[in-house]
């Protein structure tokens, strides 16, 4: 059974640290070589853009209630 954290859009950044990612300085999810991180429609994603983690913290879905209902669809 997978594992879910839940956590205020206040800690985002902290979270994101956490998986080794970080936020640069137009507001996109990078990892640690500065790179943007792709979400799971192919483009890149903006922190405040984020709905969930999946797939051991490396898919980004956006907060888009039929993105993420697809998501976890898809991964069942």
């Amino acid at each position: 059974m997978p594992q879910e954290i839940v956590f205020k859009e206040e800690r985002l950044e902290y979270v994101l640290d956490a998986l080794d990612r970080g936020v640069d300085d137009e507001g996109f999810v990078v990892d640690s070589e500065k790179e943007r991180i792709l979400a799971t429609d192919g483009e890149p994603i903006k922190a405040e853009d984020i709905g969930y983690i999946g797939h051991g913290s490396t898919d980004f879905v956006r907060n888009d209630i039929s993105r993420i209902r697809e998501y976890l669809q898809e991964s069942d």
